[in-house]
């Protein structure tokens, strides 16, 4: 049973008198608690809840809550009694996870939460003592788990937990001492707007290639984690757990592309950055070069060969499913347009899809052709080598894509001779996209 109190403006001292009401009423605890945007509540709201309503009772028959939404509660930061200034704190989340191993999903987004906050968080939940999680020489032994946690989905959203953060999280997935075999039940897990950056996208495919890893949700909005961002991609297409990436259900995209589908639209989702887009790309590959082996691979992805395997089952029968790939919004280079994975992943599927589709064109060179017998390649119908089996009907993009002119340009010359009937459409500020027409000075 759910007790909503979510918006109403209260301190916890009420919050705490409604949960009251509500086991005298119902004769047990709420097993979903949901106090979104009390920004009352805070550290001392927060810790009191902890020790009232989470801490296991000697009652073993009493329903715990498993469900925590406290998001927008101010609960890292408080008042410092001898100036008044608004200073961070890790109190409060300290005693949420001392108190809240039985917690199967928290939302803690929107909260000022730092590293220390969720560095303590973790600590509370498992219940390790020693150095710091992202101490450069430790010794593991001294990190061991007192204990497991429920913890199934976490929301972290709009807190600046930066790398060292992540790092804490990882050991809610990887056993930080290295030795027990902790089980772990993290399946779902938001770092939106976390201020992730290089080394977030290491501790990312740690995450995600590890044995114990249950992850079958990740989102990652607005992290750049520039040079990791094509290993990341490639951690999420391997992982054969993983469902969701950045709002995008990979499973279901890919039923969708081995169906043929026609119409298959792909919102890359806003500020899904490099990484979250090479994704994307990197699941349409198989469809596009379905004999990965004999096609050059411009960024040495390893897509998986089942995928490629499924895709290429009914090759030949001419059938293409269609895309439509929305990019606006995504700064799929990086905030500084450092990285361009992404870019060229995209010209090397445009180039050859729009390649085998204009094949018989007389402005574009002969096909290269294969026969069943050697020296009849003249008796037999030209047949395209690795044929795409889906074609990229429309690419959006925006001022927000992230992309330089020149990238843009690029991105138009792939989609195709200008007079090939199913020629990729390149659209920007949801505009047609035409380069600006050469000046010849006589």
């Amino acid at each position: 049973m759910e007790l909503s109190l979510a918006d109403q403006g209260i301190s916890f001292s009420t919050c705490s008198e409604a949960i009251q009401s509500f086991v005298t009423e119902n004769k047990k605890r709420p097993d979903t608690l949901t106090l979104t945007k009390n920004h009352a509540v805070g550290v001392d709201g927060i810790t009191n809840l902890a020790e009232q309503w989470l801490a296991t009772s000697n009652d073993e028959s009493e329903t715990p809550i498993t469900t925590l939404n406290v998001a927008s509660c101010s609960l890292g930061r408080c008042v410092n009694p001898s100036t008044g200034a608004n200073i961070l704190s890790s109190t409060g989340v300290s005693a949420l996870g001392k108190h809240g191993d039985r917690l199967k999903n928290v939302d803690l987004s929107w909260n000022d939460l730092n590293t220390e906050a969720i560095d303590a968080f973790v600590r509370g939940l498992l219940d390790i003592k020693g150095p710091a999680f992202d101490a450069e020489s430790y010794d593991p032994l001294t990190l061991i788990p007192s204990r497991t946690c429920a913890l199934e989905s976490i929301n972290l959203t709009g807190n600046s937990i930066c790398d060292e953060g992540l790092e804490a999280i990882s050991h809610l997935v990887i056993d930080p001492s290295e030795t027990l075999k902790i089980p772990s039940n993290l399946k779902s897990i938001i770092l939106n707007q976390c201020a992730l950056q290089g080394n977030g996208g290491e501790i990312l495919c740690r995450m995600l290639n590890h044995e114990s890893s249950q992850i079958i949700s990740l989102n990652c909005f607005e992290n750049d984690v520039t040079t990791w961002s094509l290993e990341l991609a490639k951690s999420v297409i391997k992982n054969e757990k993983l469902i969701e990436f950045n709002n995008i259900n990979l499973i279901e995209l890919k039923n969708k592309l081995s169906n043929k589908e026609e119409n298959i639209n792909i919102i890359a989702g806003k500020n899904t950055m490099n990484h979250g887009v090479l994704s994307i790309l990197l699941t349409l590959r198989p469809f596009v070069f379905p004999d990965e082996a004999s096609i050059p691979n411009p960024i040495s992805t390893d897509t998986s060969a089942a995928d490629a395997e499924a895709a290429t089952t009914e090759k030949t029968d001419g059938v293409k499913g269609s895309v439509t790939l929305d990019l606006r919004e995504s700064f799929m280079c990086g905030f500084y347009q450092e990285e361009e994975e992404s870019v060229n992943e995209l010209i090397s599927l445009l180039q050859h899809i729009n390649n085998d589709s204009s094949s018989d064109s007389s402005n574009n060179k002969s096909p290269e052709i294969t026969s069943s017998k050697e020296g009849d390649a003249h008796d037999q119908s030209p047949v395209i080598l690795n044929p795409s089996l889906i074609h990229i009907k429309t690419i959006e993009l925006d001022d927000d894509s992230g992309l330089t002119s020149k990238q843009i340009k690029a991105l138009y010359d792939a989609c195709g001779p200008s007079n090939q009937k199913t020629r990729t459409v390149l659209k920007v500020n949801g505009t047609e996209y035409k380069p600006a027409s050469s000046c010849v000075i006589c």
